[in-house]
């Protein structure tokens, strides 16, 4: 069986609007990989901790592990039935059960709501449990919930985050340390100012081509990742 890296999180677990994406790169310069993607934009932290938490027992030490994690403040949604999506493009699949707040349309049916109601009055009703998950206590919390996974996975993990977080024991990359290690930091936005483009890009923060190549170059030797033969 290939190895295989499994990338999980929110838009940094996924393509960029210019079409870059350091697992492209990866699976380019390793072929014989196989890379499985759940990176959905605007997820909060504890969906992607439950896909974390789902995927563990298929995990070997053969297998390699990327976390995004974002800002904690992040809540989510549930979504009608009819709306789950799969996650994860092989032989582990489950539902995605959830939205991210902030990526809500009226499109969308939620469960118990429907489409009845628009994006500002769930982000209102949202709004203490934002609160909560920005408080110290929720942090620590996730911080030790973050920890144990890492012990409990067997495979090879690398997480980071693109947020900046404060204090000692962060169990991740976080934008300060990230930076210093990429070397480059260069977003579509800054993509946009220079070149133009499509005027979504515009205020995009999300990395661009060579953030992307650069990532992936450092990802490699953080996870050892070396070529095998079948």
């Amino acid at each position: 069986m290939a190895d295989r890296l499994f990338i999980i999180g929110d838009s940094f677990a996924s393509p960029s609007n210019d079409g870059s994406f350091y697992g492209k790169n990866l699976k380019r310069d390793f072929p014989i990989l196989e890379v499985v993607t759940a990176g959905v934009g605007s997820r909060d932290v504890q969906s992607i901790i439950d896909d974390w938490i789902k995927i563990i027992p298929y995990l070997d030490e053969k297998d390699y592990l990327i976390v995004s994690i974002p800002v904690f403040s992040r809540t989510r949604l549930p979504l009608k039935e009819s709306e789950w999506g799969e996650m994860f493009n092989c032989e582990i699949l489950y539902k995605n059960k959830f939205i991210g707040t902030s990526s809500y349309t009226k499109e969308i049916d939620l469960e118990f709501f429907g489409n009845t109601f628009d994006a500002n009055y769930f982000e209102s009703m949202m709004n203490p449990q934002k609160i909560i998950n920005g408080t110290k206590a929720a942090e620590k919390n996730f911080f030790e919930i973050i920890e144990s996974l890492k012990k409990l996975t067997k495979s090879k993990a690398y997480l980071f985050s693109w947020a900046q977080f404060e204090g000692e024991n962060i169990p991740f990359d976080h934008y300060d340390i990230l930076f210093e290690k990429l070397g480059v930091w260069r977003t579509i936005g800054d993509l946009f100012l220079e070149n133009g483009g499509p005027k979504e890009w515009n205020n995009d923060f999300h990395w661009e081509a060579t953030t992307h190549k650069a990532f992936s170059e450092m990802v490699m030797k953080e996870l050892e990742l070396v070529k095998r033969i079948i």
